[in-house]
Parts: C-alpha cells; sequence; structure tokens
C-alpha cells in the first residue's frame, strides 16, 4: 500500500511516487515540490 500525504497547499493526496518535500518552518507537514516552489518556501528533502 502507498504512504499518502495531504499538501499544505493543493491539499490534494501525496503519492510516494510525487515528489514532495518537507517543510522546514512547519515540522511534519508535506508539500509537493511544484507547490513550494510556486510559494517560494524554502524546502528540505524528504528521506
Amino acid at each position: 500500500m502507498p504512504i499518502l500525504a495531504v499538501c499544505d497547499y493543493c491539499h490534494k493526496m501525496i503519492d510516494e511516487k510525487d515528489k514532495s518535500v518537507n517543510e522546514p518552518h512547519t515540522p511534519g507537514h508535506i508539500a509537493h515540490l511544484t507547490c513550494a516552489q510556486k510559494h517560494n518556501i524554502p524546502t528540505v528533502p524528504r528521506k
């Protein structure tokens, strides 16, 4: 079963195959890479 999360910006599901990043200013929150770049948020790659 794929790991799912919800993007903080577009509120769509993030699948494990999607490119996503952790948000350093809100620990535990995840966003699509493209959404974070649109909002000009500094990002940390997910492990």
